[in-house]
């Protein structure tokens, strides 16, 4: 055996069956190995087919974690299955209750050629209780959410943009794709400019501060983008 080998032997502490289980009836773990080291039985983490967990004892079952309908935690045994759980998606969740509060203003400044604009969502409901997982499902949306924009559009021949865009935390769940997304602020700058009569430039800066994140879970990670368009009209 190379020295490399004799390593990875010692370190993964490979123990055979008949070491570690006493004979007779029912089954009791030993404490110490065949050269009388003393061993602890938390050392055998749930990681494979009839392995010993301190919680449960010799058994395919691995404690694991699950949420109650008012988001308590509970320790269960896990459920080996094979092939795996599936997906229960759509699911008509019969009657249920909806809140939120959507605001917004614009405020003219003739004077100077600026609007500013701005608005605040707030979203009350961001989950149900799935009576046959027996979990919460997110809504997808966060609880809250802003934005606001100034425009100066200080001749005929040009406007100038600034937008800014807040989402806040939230989960996602959609058939297998699960995750978090968020939080995540944009700021996008527009530039337009009236070349001729008929003809004009467009350059937008999307999410110029380039704060990378994702919109959807399974997608793209969203990051900084210049967009340059000629637009004519006859």
């Amino acid at each position: 055996m190379s020295e490399t080998a004799e390593i990875i032997y010692k370190c993964s502490a490979i123990y055979h069956p008949e070491d570690v289980i006493e004979p007779g009836l029912g089954v009791e773990f030993k404490h110490f190995d065949p050269e009388g080291n003393p061993i602890d039985p938390s050392f055998f983490d749930a990681v494979g087919v009839d392995e010993y967990h301190s919680n449960v004892g010799l058994n395919e079952a691995e404690m694991t974690t699950t949420t109650g309908p008012n988001d308590e935690v509970w320790n269960v045994p896990g459920v080996a299955m094979s092939p795996p759980h599936l997906v229960l998606s759509p699911m008509n969740y019969g009657d249920v209750w909806m809140q939120g509060v959507d605001m917004g203003i614009t405020q003219l400044i003739p004077e100077y050629d600026l609007i500013i604009d701005g608005n605040i969502s707030w979203y009350g409901t961001t989950k149900y209780y799935n009576k046959l997982t027996r979990k919460n499902d997110p809504i997808n949306a966060p609880e809250w959410k802003w934005n606001g924009s100034i425009k100066w559009d200080p001749s005929s021949i040009a406007a100038f943009t600034l937008n800014y865009r807040h989402v806040n935390q939230f989960k996602w769940s959609d058939g297998i794709w699960v995750g978090t997304i968020g939080p995540y602020d944009i700021f996008d700058f527009h530039y337009n400019y009236r070349l001729t009569e008929n003809l004009e430039l467009s350059i937008s800066a999307l999410n110029f501060m380039d704060d990378r994140h994702k919109e959807i879970i399974g997608g793209a990670e969203m990051g900084r983008q210049v967009i340059m368009r000629m637009t004519s009209t006859f």
